[in-house]
């Protein structure tokens, strides 16, 4: 069965740690969700907003991959104690598409936040 997931940071293909690479994942296209991105470190943390118009609301910015199991993915995020995974809505140039997301499970600080919704423009910083 294949698994549609949204990574915004060290599995992006410019990443640390490409998916595809990595887990064999199929990068589909670039994407949008609508959240923020927050910066632990090593790697970034994503917290959803809820009910936002999505004309106005903050973005967090990655691609859209499928992958054949999230078995291997789910170690790598630290799933369930650091990161949950749950489905979100992402924008593509060609659709919305449902996928799986990591989403951070701890307190993040106003300060850790990264305005762009980029984690490779945060890397470039």
């Amino acid at each position: 069965m294949k698994h549609l997931v949204f990574v915004y940071g060290t599995l992006l293909s410019n990443g640390s740690r490409p998916a595809a690479e990595v887990f064999g994942a199929t990068v589909l296209e670039k994407g949008w969700v609508i959240g923020r991105l927050y910066d632990l470190g090593w790697y970034p943390g994503y917290k959803p907003e809820a009910n936002i118009d999505a004309a106005v609301a903050p973005k967090v910015f990655g691609e859209l991959i499928e992958i054949d199991s999230l078995d291997r993915l789910d170690a790598y995020e630290g799933y369930p104690a650091l990161y949950d995974r749950q489905k979100v809505w992402v924008h593509t140039p060609t659709d919305l598409h449902e996928a799986w997301i990591y989403i951070y499970n701890h307190e993040v600080g106003a300060d850790m936040r990264i305005p762009s919704g980029s984690w490779s423009e945060r890397e470039l910083a």
